[in-house]
């Protein structure tokens, strides 16, 4: 447990927050989010794990097999008070290809992950720069699917006020071979709370013959006063 500290000269009641570890050399406290897609359609970061039937979003390629960008997402998380975000953040994705049409001859998928300061007036500040997956996993020459789970790191350290947000951008991006275009050549990234596995064709998704994560779990490390 640790107090929030003031940083912008205007008195605050002391307020006890709940981290999930800290560690007390540094005075750096970590609270773990979860990214969601909430039923209206929305993407957001919660503390508390949401119940939800949308496991992933999922994008095909019918506009094209060059590698490209197919789904953005904007994970965000509403700041209620002010606090420092100062250490290592770290955001764990599992993300996937999909091929499903043997005449295909790869498919393959990736994200592209940055951390923004977003503040009252929706202005964009990138504190965290961007990383790119290196492991792209490839559906292969059948019909098949291949799943990755990654873990990113950010050095960020930014004060945030009331009202402001920090947001964990994901892109999807994606190829695919065999086909000028193609429908069938598809990628995605889940985004569970609750870590339900994402079934493709009555099995679920795995890695190394475990099944997959779906969970999308943001570590923020914040500064607080022990």
């Amino acid at each position: 447990m640790g107090r929030i500290p003031e940083f912008y000269g205007v008195a605050q009641p002391s307020i006890l927050a709940t981290y999930d570890y800290t560690d007390l050399t540094t005075g750096i406290a970590y609270k773990n989010y979860y990214g969601c897609k909430l039923d209206a359609g929305a993407f957001v970061l919660l503390g508390t794990p949401l119940s939800t039937t949308l496991i992933a979003s999922t994008q095909n390629m019918d506009s094209g097999t060059a590698d490209a960008l197919r789904q953005e997402f904007d994970f965000d998380l509403n700041v209620d008070r002010p606090q420092q975000v100062k250490g290592s953040l770290f955001v764990d994705a599992t993300y996937f290809a999909r091929n499903v049409n043997a005449s295909i001859n790869f498919v393959i998928g990736y994200i592209k992950v940055r951390i923004y300061h977003v503040d009252a007036s929706s202005t964009e500040t990138e504190i965290g720069t961007q990383v790119t997956a290196s492991n792209q996993p490839d559906a292969g020459t059948d019909i098949n699917v291949a799943t990755q789970q990654a873990t990113f790191k950010f050095a960020v350290d930014k004060r945030f006020k009331e009202g402001e947000k920090l947001r964990v951008n994901i892109e999807l991006w994606g190829s695919a071979g065999g086909q000028s275009t193609s429908s069938n050549a598809v990628v995605g990234l889940c985004h569970d709370p609750f870590n339900q596995p994402y079934n493709v064709s009555g099995s679920p998704i795995t890695v190394e013959g475990n099944t997959a994560r779906t969970d999308l779990l943001v570590s923020v490390p914040f500064k607080v006063v022990i």
